[in-house]
């Protein structure tokens, strides 16, 4: 009997834990305020628009190739930055966009609701100052690009600010990983 009580004691735990947790999850592709649209596909080609330097085209490219790495995305650069490209790159500064590091928008729909064909990523010149600095912020902000909502709690290149962190936290892979994998 008692070992039948714990046994439910412990049934009802898990269940409990289970749903405080998906309760508290990150949106993910939600086209809202808080979380970007997705993008078409799982092919996520990338150009630069006005951007020459080698200091900032590396961390860029190396902030595409990451995304691939990491997940079940395929990135490959452009060299015309025509509509077909999913992730058009431009360096600005505060004048366009503020305080802010980086900025994702979508630029071009698809005909399906809340999905994207084309982002365009601006980068501020003004802040990003460092390699390291260039490539979290366009991690960041392509993760945007395929749907990625802001994430201090998991970590990873999706937190704000000035950081050197690169990478995607495994909480985000899953989120793309699990909607992109048959795309």
């Amino acid at each position: 009997m008692k070992k039948k009580m714990l046994i439910l004691g412990m049934s009802a735990l898990f269940v409990l834990s289970t749903s405080v947790s998906s309760s508290t999850a990150d949106a993910f592709g939600t086209n809202t305020s808080e979380t970007p649209p997705l993008a078409d596909n799982s092919i996520h080609n990338y150009c630069f628009v006005g951007i020459t330097e080698s200091f900032w085209l590396n961390p860029l490219t190396a902030a595409m190739n990451k995304l691939a790495s990491q997940t079940v995305m395929t990135t490959g650069i452009q060299y015309s930055c025509n509509e077909d490209a999913d992730v058009r790159f431009f360096k600005v500064n505060s004048a366009n966009i503020g305080n802010n590091l980086g900025l994702s928008y979508c630029n071009e729909w698809t005909n399906t609701p809340g999905i994207c064909a084309g982002f365009h990523v601006l980068l501020n010149a003004d802040f990003l100052t460092s390699t390291s600095y260039r490539q979290k912020t366009a991690c960041h902000e392509v993760g945007h690009t395929v749907g990625l909502s802001h994430g201090q709690t998991y970590g990873g290149c999706m937190i704000t600010g000035l950081s050197t962190l690169n990478y995607y936290s495994e909480h985000h892979v899953a989120h793309i990983n699990n909607y992109y994998s048959n795309k």
